[in-house]
Parts: C-alpha cells; sequence; structure tokens
C-alpha cells in the first residue's frame, strides 16, 4: 500500500509542481531545513490554488475531508513506521463519493471518481512537498495523532496487540 501511496504522492505533486516548484526543490545536495517566511507564503499560494482547483467540484466540507485524507496518505509516505489502513481509506473514499453521485448521471458519477483520486493525490502530493523541510516534526505529530486519536477515527493502519499467551 505504500508504494500505491508514494506513486500516487509524486504522480500529484507532478501535477502541482509548477505551483511548488519553488518550495519542493532542495538548494545543493541537501534541503533547507526549517520554514523561511518565503516558504511560508509559498505554502499559502499553494494552497490557495488547490483550493481553486478543488471548489468547483467540491463543497468547503468535502475538500476539508479531501485535504484530511491527503495529509495521512502524505504522513505514510513520508514516515516509514506509518502505513493508511486500506479498509478506513477506502470507507472514507467511498462515503464522500456516495454523496456527490446519489441520483448523478454515469457521466458525472465518472467525473466525480476521477476528481475524488486526483485530488486526494494532489492533496497528498501538497502533503509533502509543505512537509518535505521538516519532515521529522511531521513523522512526530503523525506518530501522536496515531496515538491519541481513538483508530475509528484516523486513517493510519493499527497493529493489533500480540496475544498473550496461556
Amino acid at each position: 500500500m505504500k508504494r500505491m501511496t508514494i506513486l500516487a504522492g509524486l504522480s500529484a505533486l507532478m501535477l502541482v509542481a509548477p505551483a511548488v516548484a519553488q518550495v519542493a526543490a532542495p538548494s545543493g545536495l541537501t534541503p533547507p531545513v526549517g520554514e523561511t517566511p518565503e516558504f511560508k507564503q509559498q505554502k499559502r499560494e499553494a494552497a490557495a490554488k488547490l483550493l481553486k482547483l478543488m471548489r468547483p467540484v467540491w463543497t468547503d466540507e468535502q475538500i476539508g475531508r479531501i485535504m484530511y485524507m491527503g495529509w495521512y496518505s502524505g504522513a505514510a509516505a513520508l514516515c516509514d513506521d506509518l502505513e493508511i489502513d486500506p479498509v478506513k481509506m477506502t470507507k472514507a473514499l467511498n462515503s464522500l463519493e456516495a454523496e456527490k453521485t446519489a441520483g448523478a448521471s454515469p457521466e458525472k458519477i465518472q467525473f466525480l471518481e476521477r476528481n475524488l483520486m486526483l485530488h486526494v493525490g494532489i492533496a497528498t502530493g501538497w502533503v509533502i512537498a509543505g512537509h518535505v523541510r521538516d519532515v521529522p516534526k511531521l513523522c512526530a505529530e503523525a506518530r501522536q495523532t496515531k496515538a491519541e486519536v481513538p483508530a475509528d477515527r484516523h486513517l493510519f493502519e493499527v497493529t493489533p496487540a500480540p496475544a498473550a499467551k496461556p
């Protein structure tokens, strides 16, 4: 699943690369660490472009849910010890899709399905590009979220505790 998430993220990143090229481009051999004021401004501009892309298709609440999926996917792609739970992700995607496709024509359903996958992929790429300068911070936040948020309210895979021996 991580390979699919990384591929989706990279594909999305290629689509938004012109918008974030300055953000994601490392200087020299190592990427700069920390967020400069310029980097923060570029992140805001990229976010505005992302919202402009999604608003004709989705409501603000639905965009929030797409960004939620993108955050978890981006964190899982960057953090070796985190994985997306495919059942939870499928449920999240299906719930959003069902809201928009009820009573829609087959053409509209296909349009929404494609846009949903595209927008989640772009959101994933946006998260990856936005956190490239401080991956350890993102991973720490993601691990904390996994630990503090009930398992049915986050998208990370939870490894069941080993069974006690009698």
